[in-house]
């Protein structure tokens, strides 16, 4: 029963980045897209609810990818530029407590990157596909090349943790 919670953000998070590739794709050759604009995401048009999710930080990323439900196209492409705005670009990410710094890290296709456990304790890093454990000190190196271009939510000992972001690397 346990492993429903991260089953269910597994599962949004393949559909997230089916879509969003699409829709990224789309909203960055488009000439509306504006680097001033603040993403914001609001609730479909058949909703009773009028609430509006505005991306402020990493954490409003991390938190929206974790609870979202059945997002609508316009809600996944002001994820992706939002997501694109906010995460850093890099090669490593740090993991204290389970907490991963940078929450969201960009990195091209084909290239490296690492998550290293900076805690004294072992730590199981869960991809959508993938499980990994990492002892304390351990330092993980894995390749974009087994990714697509999208955005990928990852869990630490079972609860949400970080984005890895891959973009189309032309350099």
């Amino acid at each position: 029963m346990k492993f429903i919670a991260p089953l269910i953000i597994i599962l949004l998070a393949i559909l997230a980045v089916y879509l969003g590739k699409v829709i990224y794709d789309q909203s960055f050759s488009s000439p509306k897209s504006s680097s001033k604009m603040v993403p914001t995401v609001r609730s479909s048009p058949t909703s009773t609810s009028e609430q509006t999710y505005t991306f402020q930080d990493e954490n409003s990323l991390l938190d929206y990818i974790s609870t979202q439900k059945n997002p609508t196209p316009d809600q996944i492409r002001n994820y992706f530029q939002a997501l694109d705005r906010f995460a850093k670009v890099g090669e490593i990410v740090t993991i204290n407590n389970c907490k991963a710094s940078p929450i969201a890290l960009k990195v091209g296709l084909g290239k490296e990157f690492n998550i290293l456990n900076n805690d004294q304790v072992e730590h199981a890093i869960k991809f959508p596909k993938k499980l990994f454990t990492l002892n304390a000190g351990q330092k993980l190196t894995l390749l974009a090349d087994d990714l697509n271009i999208g955005s990928y939510a990852y869990l630490c000992d079972g609860q949400s943790s970080g984005i890895i972001f891959v973009v189309n690397d032309s350099n």
